[in-house]
């Protein structure tokens, strides 16, 4: 697949991706800021273009607590005896997109992350969007326990979501009576019904398929090809030795 070469191009078009990711998915962020790359770069080329984004939740480990087991050892226990390779690879393709990984702090389940994320979504996607992107700083380069309530509380205030820490706490514990914490469920419950595998995964105009972290070149070719009205693309995720389609199963 290749990019185009044309002269601007100002004929309208609409891309819908839906994003089903994980906050403690380190491919999920890498293929975030591909993806955000390849826009801006289609952007250029195809100024009319739409780009409507929505996130939709792959809880990885669901049975976990909170702050459940140290980021590296969680990391070896997914890889074994490939960790090594794979960590390389990681921070290679993080290095490409201004991503300085650590492997430092705890992790666990993510739900509340995508409840807050959730949240975020009511007010704009413009805050959505800079939440997530905060999520995954936080995450995958400060250490931070983004599985901890009141890291997330702390995150949420900051975004205006709650009107101090101690009501954003209060919020996740009331957790049971929150129909956001059975939209989490549900939804990640339905994507693996439908097949998903892996985070990060998108559907696109909810017809074309791309399984696994991309890098921009490929999204290019994905995105030029579904405008051209080519046949359906479809990439499946893999595990990230290559130069892309790793996830995190």
């Amino acid at each position: 697949m290749t990019t185009t070469t044309n002269p601007l191009d100002t004929s309208p078009f609409t891309f819908s991706i839906q994003i089903i990711s994980d906050t403690v998915c380190p491919w999920c962020y890498i293929g975030h800021k591909s993806l955000q790359a390849a826009i801006s770069s289609h952007l250029s080329v195809y100024p009319n273009t739409t780009f409507d984004l929505s996130w939709s939740p792959f809880i990885l480990y669901p049975q976990a607590p909170p702050s459940a087991i140290e980021k590296s050892l969680l990391l070896q226990k997914i890889y074994s005896h490939r960790s090594p390779q794979i960590l390389s690879r990681l921070s290679h393709l993080g290095s490409l997109y201004s991503i300085p990984f650590s492997w430092k702090g705890k992790t666990g389940n993510s739900i509340n992350s995508h409840r807050l994320i959730l949240l975020s979504s009511s007010i704009s996607p413009s805050l959505q969007s800079e939440l997530i992107n905060t999520l995954f700083k936080q995450n995958f380069e400060q250490g931070i326990d983004i599985s901890d309530p009141a890291v997330l509380a702390k995150i949420g205030t900051e975004f205006g979501l709650f009107p101090d820490q101690e009501a954003g706490l209060n919020w996740f514990n009331d957790g049971e009576e929150n129909e956001l914490l059975e939209r989490v469920i549900k939804e990640s419950q339905e994507s693996k019904k439908r097949g998903v595998k892996a985070s990060p995964s998108y559907l696109i105009n909810g017809r074309w398929q791309v399984g696994g972290m991309q890098e921009t070149t490929i999204w290019l070719g994905v995105l030029e090809n579904i405008r051209k009205g080519n046949n359906r693309v479809e990439i499946p995720v893999g595990e990230g030795e290559g130069g892309g389609g790793g996830g995190c199963k």
